[in-house]
């Protein structure tokens, strides 16, 4: 696969007993550089976008600008998520929604969060359908497949429908929309195939 993605997020420290309020003050006097979450009890650093990571945010934000111009795809919005302070790699609102919100936001009136991965997270996704997030959307550029999430229940979401790049995506209520995937794929060729293994010498 060409270029690097963002490794996943490191895990700072288990600390289950740490208040979410005195995560929020750390969170709040980290560097500008630093983004911090906090996910079942653990601190977690969310790590720094690459060019390819970037180029895909900017293509699915296009995508529903086309689609939904009254909508906005924030870039990691900090969302409240019980518990949880969660920063994802986009959630679509309506323009202003989070107006006069802090550093974390409600995420009632939020229609779907996005998250660009190497390696997804089920943990992140219970978190997003606990809060009862109508729509998420998992990117896996090595897998090169755009994974829907849809009617949240519990902890989990009961439909979970996986597409590769350049197969239009269905998304369901409240969006109804579709996607096409087409730009996802041109920015992540497959890998090249491997070499042939040299013959063995003759003895």
């Amino acid at each position: 696969m060409t270029g690097t993605f963002p490794p996943a997020e490191r895990k700072c420290a288990h600390r289950a007993d740490m208040p979410v309020e005195d995560f929020e003050e750390l969170a709040a006097s980290a560097p500008e550089t630093v983004w911090l979450e906090f996910l079942d009890g653990e601190l977690r650093v969310k790590p720094p976008s690459d060019g390819v990571h970037g180029e895909l945010l900017r293509e699915v934000t296009q995508l529903f600008l086309g689609l939904a111009p009254d909508l906005w795809l924030y870039p990691w919005r900090g969302l409240r998520l019980g518990d949880s302070r969660l920063r994802p790699d986009g959630t679509l609102a309506p323009r202003r929604h989070f107006r006069g919100a802090g550093e974390w936001g409600a995420p009632a009136g939020a229609l779907l969060t996005l998250d660009a991965v190497a390696v997804p997270s089920p943990a992140r996704v219970r978190a997003y359908a606990a809060a009862r997030v109508p729509l998420h959307l998992l990117v896996e550029r090595e897998r090169r497949t755009l994974t829907v999430c849809a009617e949240p229940h519990g902890d989990g979401y009961r439909s979970v429908t996986t597409r590769p790049f350049g197969v239009p995506a269905e998304l369901p209520a409240p969006l109804g929309l579709r996607l096409d995937t087409a730009t996802l794929a041109a920015l992540t060729p497959p890998a090249p195939p491997a070499s042939p293994a040299p013959p063995a010498p003759v003895s």
